[in-house]
């Protein structure tokens, strides 16, 4: 281990972090593994890495990583024996948490933007194509792919742009957006290197659009809309 430098865990459920002049390496790893337990980060019943992977994850002997959970395992914090691993306790101390605010009733009608009937979310279909969308991906499309999107996705939509909306696609000219908010970003960016200055908003709309347009270093002008949508004239 580099005594100068700063090491972390590599599980991020652990994040043990060992720094130099900060005390022996075995009270730190102590000190974090108790942080984690009472503030409820590690649940109580996790199972915690062996003392030999955590002490090569942090470049430490295992015996500091042994005497750590020993203390542990004294105070109640963690339970273990040899031979079949070390968990966190079922009865380890917590922080007690703030009391929930008290919230209204729920509306009956919930109008806000961005706020769909998620009791209408297609659970049992969305399930069943995830699992056959898992079952026939390969290796290499578990990776980062193509920020332009996924070439099957894009051939799929161009189909179905094709079949129900009678548009002519092609998945060349696709880009699949993880929300509107992305997909705005680019558009201006796009527009603001094609000369455009200004660009319109709906108003009344989304406060958070007119931000995004400005990152782009376009000018947001807010537009009046009527019963038919954005006023035009």
């Amino acid at each position: 281990m580099q005594k100068n430098r700063t090491t972390f865990t590599a599980q991020p459920e652990i994040l043990l972090a060992l720094r130099p002049g900060a005390g022996a390496f075995h009270l730190q790893i102590e000190r974090g593994l108790r942080d984690a337990v009472r503030s409820g980060r590690l649940r109580r019943g996790a199972a915690l890495p062996s003392t030999r992977e955590l002490a090569r994850d942090l470049g430490v002997s295992r015996g500091v990583v042994v005497e750590a959970y020993d203390q542990l395992i004294a105070e109640g914090v963690l339970t273990g024996r040899r031979g079949s691993g070390t968990y966190v306790a079922a009865a380890a101390p917590r922080v007690p948490k703030e009391a929930a605010p008290v919230t209204q009733a729920a509306a009956r009608y919930d109008f806000r933007p961005g706020h769909p009937d998620l009791r209408l979310f297609p659970r049992v279909a969305f399930g069943r194509a995830a699992r056959a969308a898992l079952r026939s991906l390969g290796p290499s499309q578990l990776a980062y792919g193509d920020p332009q999107g996924a070439p099957e996705l894009r051939e799929a939509l161009a189909e179905y742009a094709g079949r129900v909306r009678h548009v002519v696609a092609d998945p060349r000219d696709i880009i699949v957006c993880n929300g509107f908010a992305q997909a705005l970003g680019v558009l201006s960016h796009v527009l603001r290197r094609r000369g455009a200055r200004r660009i319109g908003i709906e108003d009344p709309g989304h406060p958070g659009l007119g931000e995004i347009v400005r990152q782009a270093g376009l000018e947001p002008v807010r537009v009046a809309v009527d019963e038919r949508g954005l006023r035009v004239d």
